[in-house]
């Protein structure tokens, strides 16, 4: 199997989305938008986002979790593990056309059986 990858250079001008400053998550695994543009989903790996926060991630955290920064002013705030997350390992979220519906990839177990 033969797999091309072409990129063009940037618009003249353009700057990398950088929604949480040069210093925050650099590895992110997939953002979605809300339809309205107000929040953002990401699949962020749980140790780089504590380490990001200064804190020492949860020995059983996931791997990957699934977070979400809500628009704040000009910038994004501060990815915040999302509900449900943390668990088990969810990631490339995607929303619905109205908004209405997510949708997730993750490794979860079987009934009694622990996700490896």
């Amino acid at each position: 199997m033969v797999v091309l990858a072409l990129q063009s250079p940037p618009p003249s001008g353009s700057s990398p989305f950088l929604p949480w400053g040069k210093g925050g998550p650099r590895t992110v695994n997939a953002i979605e938008f809300t339809p309205d543009g107000s929040t953002l989903l990401a699949s962020l790996f749980v140790a780089e986002h504590a380490k990001w926060q200064g804190v020492a991630p949860r020995t059983d955290a996931p791997e990957i979790a699934l977070y979400e920064s809500r628009r704040d002013g000009d910038g994004w705030s501060a990815p915040r593990l999302l509900p449900f997350a943390g668990v088990h390992k969810d990631y490339e979220a995607t929303l619905s056309p109205d908004g209405n519906t997510l949708i997730f990839n993750s490794i979860r177990g079987t009934r009694g059986t622990a996700a490896t």
